[in-house]
C-alpha cells in the first residue's frame, strides 16, 4: 500500500473529497488520471479526488492510501475486456461467414455485437471494482485550519502548505522568505513574484 499527505481542498456533491499532495509523491494508485487526479495551475501539486473512508472535512491535513496495481486493474478491466471481445467477435464471425452460415453483412455483425457486448461488460466490471482501486483517506492527521501547526508556510505558486525544515526551494524576496514545494515552482515565483506575494492562504492566521 502506498501513501501520501495533503490538504482537503473540498467535499464534492458525491462525498468524495478532493485532496492537494505533492506532484511528486507516489500516487501510483490512480486509477485514472483523467477521472480522478488532474494538476494544479503551478505544477507543484496535483488535486486528487478520493473515497472519503475517515469522514475528513475541508480544510484538515490527512494521510491517503493508494492501492497496489490499481492503474493496471483498471487498465486490464477498460481495455483487455472490450479487445478480448472484440477478437472473439472477428473469430466468430469469420468462422460463421465460412461455414456458409452467415453472409459476410452478418459476420461482421456477429463481430460487432460481441464487442459491445464486452464493452458493456467492462463497464459493469468497472463498476463493481472500482471502490476497491480508487485512491481513499486513511486517516485525518490534523483537523482543519491546525494544519497550520504542521506547516509554517505556504508555497505562493501552487499554494501547497510547505514544512520550512524539508522545502525542495526558498527565495528572499522584499524582506520575506517563501518556501517552495520544488524547483519549478521557485522559477514560476522568479519570474513574476508580484503575481503570487499577494494570494497566499493563512493556515495559522
Amino acid at each position: 500500500m502506498r501513501h501520501a499527505e495533503g490538504l482537503v481542498a473540498s467535499i464534492g456533491k458525491e462525498g468524495k473529497a478532493h485532496v492537494m499532495i505533492q506532484a511528486d509523491a507516489p500516487g501510483g494508485g490512480c486509477a485514472s488520471r483523467t477521472a480522478h487526479c488532474h494538476f494544479s495551475g503551478g505544477g507543484g501539486a496535483v488535486t486528487i479526488a478520493v473515497q472519503n473512508r475517515a469522514g475528513a472535512h475541508e480544510g484538515d491535513y490527512v494521510s491517503v492510501g493508494f492501492v497496489p496495481g490499481a492503474a493496471v486493474k483498471s487498465v486490464a478491466v477498460m481495455l483487455g475486456i472490450p479487445l478480448l471481445g472484440l477478437l472473439s467477435g472477428i473469430i466468430a464471425g469469420s468462422v460463421l461467414v465460412q461455414r456458409g452460415l452467415l453472409l459476410s453483412t452478418g459476420g461482421f455483425l456477429v463481430g460487432a455485437g460481441c464487442f459491445a457486448l464486452a464493452v458493456f461488460a467492462a463497464a459493469v466490471v468497472y463498476r463493481r471494482i472500482s471502490g476497491d482501486i480508487q485512491p481513499f483517506i486513511e486517516r485525518v492527521i490534523t483537523q482543519g485550519l491546525g494544519a497550520g501547526a504542521l506547516f509554517k508556510s505556504v508555497d505562493p505558486v501552487c499554494k501547497m502548505p510547505v514544512n520550512p525544515e524539508k522545502a525542495d526551494a526558498k527565495m528572499d524576496y522584499k524582506g520575506k522568505t517563501y518556501y517552495f514545494c520544488n524547483a519549478g515552482c521557485l522559477k514560476a515565483f522568479m519570474k513574476q513574484p508580484e503575481k503570487y506575494v499577494g494570494h497566499l492562504a493563512c493556515f495559522h492566521c
